[in-house]
């Protein structure tokens, strides 16, 4: 990057700005679900649509459990060839503060085999 830019300091704002671009592609505005600060953990399964056919809680604040269907409503940052049966499984957190709420999408390296139940939930 620093080869790229017109300076160290250049280069560290651009890999700056290019992660918060990063976190605002992937997250999404959801309505209040909980009041409070709260957050919670969940996984998402993607059948060559926008809206998850399936949203399970992994684990956080238990009042956010209920947001599943509220999480299954929305359309998601994703992309399917044209002609497609994946499937995708995602990891989302969701976090609530301040009467806002909102659900990021994560890296599939969080996905890693044999993290506990988060790989189990996924394999269900």
């Amino acid at each position: 990057m620093v080869r790229l830019s017109a300076s160290t300091t250049a280069a560290e704002q651009e890999i700056a700005q290019a992660a918060v671009e990063l976190h605002s592609a992937r997250t999404v505005s959801l309505p209040a679900i909980a009041p409070g600060t709260v957050s919670a953990n969940f996984v998402l399964v993607f059948d060559s649509s926008r809206r998850p056919e399936r949203a399970d809680f992994l684990d956080g604040d238990p009042t956010l459990s209920a947001a599943r269907a509220q999480l299954q409503e929305k359309d998601y940052p994703l992309k399917f060839p044209d002609v497609s049966s994946v499937k995708l499984i995602r990891r989302a957190k969701v976090s609530c503060s301040n009467s806002k709420c909102s659900l990021e999408l994560l890296p599939a390296e969080s996905m890693i085999a044999g993290e506990g139940p988060r790989a189990a939930a996924a394999t269900r």
